[in-house]
């Protein structure tokens, strides 16, 4: 495909078929309801950041825009998705993922990594007090600081990217009650 529509690249970006109902689930049975709110927040983001419409009504983008897009902000998408598009749409990110089945983070079950994403906010917020408005935080340092101890790395901007994307979960006005009552940092 040379253009995405704006489901087709949310669908992707999840790791789901564009095709068809993704709401239907396996065997007829609906999908969870976090898989839907995962979906609709992913769906809002890619959507802020391209045009959708036109005069002539839907409109779809370059998968290239698309994709480099989603390498620049390390949104969180399947490692083979980015491979593939770089393979074939000569992005020249260097991306050479396996392109095969695996249990890589970013290829794992929507429900599991939306599971994995509001245990990291819950975490960050009420163990580091991380403020998910705040235009800049120390939190990601600290939280990098803390894996070094542990014998463990992650980049700061993966800890950053993995903390935007959790934030996304969280609705706006949760936010704002959440901040103005402060909520302090645990020990450590």
């Amino acid at each position: 495909m040379q253009n995405w529509s704006l489901d087709e690249a949310v669908a992707l970006s999840i790791g789901f078929e564009p095709c068809g109902d993704i709401f239907e689930g396996q065997d007829g049975k609906p999908v969870q309801v976090d898989v839907v709110e995962f979906y609709t927040k992913r769906k809002e983001l890619i959507q802020d950041n391209f045009t959708w419409s036109g005069m002539s009504g839907p409109r779809k983008n370059r998968v290239g825009q698309i994709v480099r897009w989603f390498d620049a902000v390390e949104l969180d998408v399947p490692e083979p998705l980015i491979a593939f598009a770089d393979k074939y749409h000569g992005l020249g990110l260097g991306k050479s993922a396996p392109i095969s089945k695996g249990t890589s983070p970013k290829s794992m079950d929507p429900r599991e990594r939306s599971s994995m994403l509001r245990l990291i906010i819950s975490l960050a917020i009420y163990g580091y007090a991380y403020n998910p408005q705040a235009r800049r935080s120390e939190i990601p340092r600290d939280i990098e600081s803390d894996l070094h101890k542990l014998g463990l790395s992650l980049s700061i901007d993966t800890i950053r990217g993995l903390l935007k994307e959790a934030s996304a979960l969280i609705d706006s006005d949760v936010l704002e009650d959440l901040h103005s009552s402060k909520p302090s940092r645990k020990n450590k």
